[in-house]
């Protein structure tokens, strides 16, 4: 019981060392390589991000987190042939966070889950519905698929949006690093590069 009550005395005195709460943003990211060697995605600016999980791999097979100038980075490295490991895969997911001294607007986190960055060409990766505006936001594309009843939301070029219910047949890419026309701390895709999120 002693040691209980000085567990909670100690929380409660760090808490009034730490003065106001403060609301705290987070997101999940995750990258996959399947023999395809260093498969990355550009997670955004957050204060840090760290490696959650790790899923299947070979011997070659690795997670890497980094930030590359103003982003955090996530890489999924699973050589291709003459590999000897070769047909194996490599999962890696990363959870980011940071700080806000007020609280922040409804994040896109709540059943969403963000899945990677992939190529785009002009016949549409995820073809459902699309729309674009100088307010798009990562929240504005998820509830606009969502309430049209799609499984997946895409952002690209700052200011597309793009639903379907599948996503990835032009393969992974790495350039989504265009910040969204509506929320500049946000990214949404890139030029022909989709920032895709599952909704459901």
């Amino acid at each position: 019981m002693t040691a209980r009550f000085l567990m909670i005395f100690a929380v409660l005195f760090v808490l009034i060392l730490a003065g106001p709460a403060k609301a705290m943003d987070t997101r999940e990211f995750e990258v996959i390589s399947r023999d395809q060697g260093s498969v990355s995605v550009t997670m955004g600016k957050y204060d840090f991000c760290a490696l959650t999980a790790v899923s299947a791999g070979g011997f070659n097979s690795t997670c890497i987190i980094q930030k590359q100038g103003e982003n955090w980075v996530l890489t999924a490295v699973d050589p291709g042939k003459p590999d000897a490991y070769v047909g194996e895969s490599q999962g890696c997911r990363a959870t980011c966070f940071s700080i806000k001294g007020a609280p922040p607007m409804v994040p896109p986190t709540a059943g969403v889950r963000y899945i990677g960055c992939f190529k785009e060409t002009w016949t549409r990766d995820l073809a459902g519905y699309t729309t674009n505006t100088p307010a798009m936001t990562t929240q504005m594309c998820v509830n606009l698929c969502r309430e049209r009843g799609f499984a997946y939301a895409a952002t690209q070029y700052g200011q597309h949006c793009f639903c379907g219910n599948s996503y990835g047949k032009y393969g992974p890419a790495t350039n989504c690093d265009m910040k969204c026309a509506g929320n500049p701390a946000e990214i949404c895709g890139g030029s022909f590069a989709n920032s895709v999120y599952s909704i459901k």
